[in-house]
């Protein structure tokens, strides 16, 4: 028995079912762009933590901060004198 659309909740369902349909073919045609894409992204993600892992900064910023340190509380730094 085939659906009429003359009924609104029938109609409604019938548009919501050629849309989604709609949108699957979309999504089919273009499927493998997005996973090329999320490829890219996960390659660009990785490279970032190895950014992270050569980054010098920290080093350097917590060597400044142990000489910093017994300054501030009346000790002399030993570089100095």
């Amino acid at each position: 028995m085939e659906e009429s659309a003359d009924d609104p909740a029938t109609r409604e369902k019938l548009t919501s079912q050629r849309d989604d349909l709609a949108a699957r073919e979309w999504l089919a045609g273009v499927k493998g762009d997005v996973v090329e894409q999320i490829g890219r992204y996960r390659r660009i993600a990785a490279i970032e933590l190895c950014k992270k892992d050569t980054d010098t900064h920290q080093v350097t910023a917590k060597k400044h901060r142990s000489y910093e340190g017994p300054r501030d509380k009346g000790v002399p730094d030993p570089v100095r004198g």
